[in-house]
């Protein structure tokens, strides 16, 4: 059938427009800032709990009997002081590596995906394992010195001990936002099979995070 030329300029026009709704997706909303972080500690019991950046000390705190802690997060001044582009260095202290699209040029900040708890290094995360399949759930904290959107991908190899590409897609005001990390592994004929997502975060009112050992987590997803 042929269609009327009118008709199909119409025709064109819309599937065009369809296609670039398509591929420009609204920002996610902005993630939620905090000022301190309450957790508790696997096997960690009155243990310094240390947030480190530019070869320092930057917040301390210890956990109790029963591992847990609070921790007041670095104020500005303190952030700004190890602050870097935001294109590089998200995730780096859990061995990502890899160049983000920063909407902001100009915004820096500092990411903490990891506390030193006496010599080992813990992060926010659980892990669920089953036959064929793993799943890490976690949090990020991200000081940013204005509000910026994020995105791209990271190599996350180092994390795992497994080829993973994380996925990131934030959009982050000034202060420490919280994110949200997921790594989901699967196991077939061909090996195990890893990604992940790194998305702007929310925690509940009083929520109580909890911490593992890096070493353990990596462990957890291995096979």
């Amino acid at each position: 059938m042929k269609i009327p030329r009118i008709g199909a300029s119409f025709l064109l026009l819309g599937l065009a427009l369809t296609a670039c709704g398509a591929s420009t997706p609204p920002p996610p909303a902005q993630a939620q800032v905090i000022t301190s972080i309450n957790g508790v500690a696997s096997n960690a019991s009155t243990t310094p709990v240390n947030l480190t950046g530019g070869g320092r000390t930057l917040a301390t705190t210890q956990t109790d009997a029963s591992g847990h802690f609070t921790l007041d997060l670095p104020s500005d001044a303190a952030a700004a002081g190890v602050a870097a582009p935001l294109s590089t260095g998200v995730l780096s202290d859990l061995g990502c590596t890899g160049t983000l699209t920063n909407g902001d040029p100009a915004a820096s900040g500092y990411e903490v995906a990891s506390l030193k708890m006496g010599s080992a290094s813990f992060m926010n995360a659980t892990v669920s394992r089953s036959l064929l399949s793993r799943a890490l759930r976690g949090k990020v904290y991200l000081y940013a010195d204005r509000s910026t959107t994020l995105s791209g991908n990271l190599d996350c190899s180092a994390t795992t001990g497994m080829p993973t590409t994380v996925t990131v897609n934030l959009n982050v005001s000034k202060g420490w936002n919280v994110l949200a990390l997921s790594i989901d592994g699967s196991i077939g004929l061909g090996g195990i099979s890893v990604s992940g997502r790194l998305e702007n975060g929310q925690g509940a009112v009083g929520e109580v995070s909890t911490w593992m050992d890096q070493e353990q987590v990596k462990k957890d997803l291995g096979a």
